[in-house]
């Protein structure tokens, strides 16, 4: 299991106990006074070890699960929380890889992604939209590797080549993230002992996966720093990148200077939306893990998933928000009310929306066809009719074209007398 890194408001998933296993178990740990003197980036690397020597790999340190305790009365939590005697958040925005429930597309994206680090692809491309849930199918992949899958999973901004490089050297513990940040050091030198490192996990039988959320952030020199240093490995296939992201990134990987990048992506799996029958379900699991003593009907649960498209983020957004009305009504349960009015507090409400000129045009086109079919079922059934008006019309025609031009008098015939 990784251990949990706190680094300002985000959290992040890493496997520096393991890794420091692996590596400290071949050199001399430092004192206290060598750990205040700044060191060289490269000296934090063993020496060679032996090939034929078995690899030294400290177990991880078993978790302990702990019941958890009640949600303490505060200001600062929400009122319903106390109100429905919850013991949790149940929809809170966080990305907890243990969800209480998983759809169909979660579990297939997994299995997907879990294959890839199997066979070590080189490397996977990982798009949904957002809130969909990429970062909390990735936390849950890391927790799912063995304990020789060593992994850096990068979910806070990156600003810049440097400070990605940073940040992944001190999740495989590398370096430590403080001398990173008052050591200034070349994007070289980061890449150096990136590949020093990669290459130094064949004699520990080890694997490495970094997984970079919203790759889009690094553009496209960023991108193609880190498609050169994974280049650079790439025939020992110790190392796995990972590249996570919506839209844009797909957009981004499409523009001229990035074709390299691409070719190499052995693996493009897309994130889908919960099931519209999954919705309520979701709902239901998400709320009895939290211990509250709410019901979302039926009509709700329908609601929700009309609005929400699917989406998980939406869905707790919605259920949220919709459990701070029910407050305020005082009411024991959520329906479809309740959710339509959390649904116009959130902007969420369904508008209508103008027709396309595709639909248009095609109603258009059905509209003719259908006037096309009756006019000649209409004269199919008064031919008969029809065809004495015609001819009577033409009749009075060619009278009233005769009336109205005469043409040149026809001449007459001369008399006896006049010949």
């Amino acid at each position: 299991m990784g251990v949990g890194r706190t680094t300002g408001s985000t959290t992040r998933t890493t496997n520096i106990v393991r890794t420091r296993g692996a590596f400290q178990g071949a050199r001399r740990l430092p004192t206290a006074r060598e750990s205040a003197k700044p060191r060289p980036l490269l000296d934090l690397f063993p020496p060679a070890v032996d090939d034929t020597a078995p690899p030294r790999v400290r177990a991880a340190r078993p978790s302990v699960s702990r019941p958890k305790a009640p949600i303490p009365a505060s200001p600062e939590l929400a009122p319903y929380e106390h109100f429905y005697q919850f013991t949790d958040r149940p929809f809170d925005q966080s990305t907890d890889s243990r969800l209480p429930y998983r759809g169909a597309a979660l579990d297939a994206a997994a299995q997907a992604l879990r294959t890839a680090v199997r066979y070590r692809y080189g490397m996977v491309l990982l798009t949904g939209r957002p809130g969909i849930g990429k970062t909390t199918l990735c936390r849950a992949l890391v927790e799912q590797l063995d304990r020789r899958t060593l992994t850096a999973l990068v979910t806070e901004r990156v600003g810049s080549v440097n400070e990605l490089f940073s940040i992944v050297l001190a999740d495989f513990g590398v370096i430590r993230r403080a001398e990173a940040n008052q050591t200034p050091v070349s994007t070289r030198d980061l890449i150096a002992a990136f590949r020093a490192f990669i290459s130094s996990l064949d004699a520990l039988q080890a694997f490495a996966v970094v997984i970079v959320d919203d790759a889009h952030q690094l553009g496209r020199e960023g991108l193609n720093q880190l498609r050169i240093a994974a280049d650079a490995v790439a025939e020992e296939r110790l190392l796995q990148l990972i590249l996570v992201g919506d839209s844009r990134l797909v957009q981004l990987l499409a523009q001229p200077g990035l074709e390299l990048l691409a070719q190499r992506i052995s693996l493009r799996c897309t994130l889908g939306s919960l099931e519209a029958e999954e919705v309520p379900e979701y709902i239901g699991r998400r709320v009895m893990a939290a211990g509250g003593s709410v019901e979302f009907d039926a009509e709700a649960g329908a609601l929700v998933s009309q609005l929400s498209g699917g989406v998980p983020g939406i869905v707790n957004a919605l259920c949220d928000r919709a459990l701070s009305v029910s407050y305020r009504r005082s009411s024991r349960g959520i329906d479809a009310s309740t959710i339509a009015a959390a649904a116009i507090e959130l902007d969420l409400a369904p508008s209508p929306e103008p027709r396309s000129t595709m639909a248009i045009v095609t109603m258009g086109l059905i509209l003719v066809l259908l006037l096309g079919l009756g006019a000649a079922a209409a004269a199919y059934v008064f031919r008969s009719r029809i065809a004495g008006v015609v001819s009577d019309w033409s009749g009075r025609r060619a009278i009233s074209s005769e009336t109205s031009n005469p043409g040149p008098p026809k001449p007459t015939p001369l008399t006896p007398e006049e010949r």
